[in-house]
């Protein structure tokens, strides 16, 4: 079938599709979405997953080399980023985008266009892309029946986004901006929080810990915590731009591992002097702070 039958075939199919309420609920390319956060940053693909369905899966056949083409089917497949990131090392804005492909049997070329809303088989001109930049395919022994976008990796500062279809994988890198920002702390800021702590939590299963010695210190700029007890870790307070309240973020081998965005904690004052500390209630959990600390005489 030559392009151009392809192209019309693919547009009669369509138009019946949208036309019709009964071949609206059943696709041959059932539409899908993944999504991932990273670190406070949203990356979402959405598309339509195609099948292989018998048809030959080299070059020509599901992987096209003779047009640029959407790895998926019905509307183009988009990539959607809540705040910037960066793919296989190009700067991308926050938004949506539309992905295309320009392949042939050795080398491909992955293309953003602003354009999210763009019909399959109408591709855009490489004049209006966004970014384009070589990417290059790993190939596989068993094929792959439908096409799949997934996540299968996940780091503290990105992910890999991987397109499989047919015999070939193509892993994408994701970077994202970190949302813990670097403010170095004066020892005088520090100084109203430095010292012994009595610390106890709650776990996931509302279980409460035993009593834990906390010692607060500066240390890199960081006013950080140390952990005494049946397993201990340490903790770095990540002030917010309010003034009143701070991150918990719990280090491992001295990096962080986890933030606790959504509990942040808040200091007592006593005549300029932190004398307890205290995590807000977690809703639908529990109406007591998650974690509170005193400070030890």
């Amino acid at each position: 079938m030559t392009s151009s039958i392809r192209t019309q075939a693919a547009l009669v199919l369509s138009t019946v599709a949208l036309s019709s309420n009964g071949f609206a609920q059943i696709r041959m390319s059932e539409p899908a979405t993944v999504s991932q956060t990273v670190d406070g940053t949203v990356i979402t693909v959405a598309y339509s997953r195609p099948q292989l369905r018998g048809r030959p899966v080299g070059a020509d056949g599901v992987i096209h080399i003779e047009h640029m083409w959407t790895p998926g089917a019905n509307w183009a497949t988009t990539l959607e980023a809540s705040k910037p990131i960066t793919l296989n090392g190009h700067k991308v804005a926050a938004g949506k985008y539309s992905l295309w492909l320009e392949t042939t049997e050795q080398d491909w070329t992955v293309h953003l266009n602003p354009e999210p809303r763009l019909f399959h088989t109408l591709a855009p001109k490489p004049s209006t892309m966004l970014l384009s930049f070589p990417v290059t395919p790993e190939h596989v022994a068993e094929p792959l029946e439908v096409l799949t976008f997934d996540f299968p990796e996940v780091r503290q500062d990105g992910a890999t986004l991987r397109l499989r279809w047919a015999k070939v994988v193509v892993p994408f890198k994701i970077d994202v901006e970190p949302s813990r920002k670097t403010v170095a702390m004066t020892e005088q800021q520090a100084a109203p929080y430095i010292g012994s702590w009595t610390i106890q939590m709650y776990d996931e299963l509302m279980r409460k810990s035993p009593e834990m010695k906390l010692e607060i210190l500066l240390a890199n700029g960081a006013l950080k915590g140390v952990m005494d007890g049946p397993m201990p870790f340490a903790l770095e307070f990540i002030p917010q731009p309010d003034g009143k309240t701070w991150f918990l973020a719990f280090v491992m081998n001295g990096k962080v591992m986890d933030v606790e965005h959504n509990a942040p904690v808040e200091f007592e004052l006593k005549d300029g002097r932190a004398v307890r500390m205290f995590g807000r209630p977690v809703k639908g959990l529990s109406d007591e702070p998650w974690v509170w600390a005193t400070r030890r005489p």
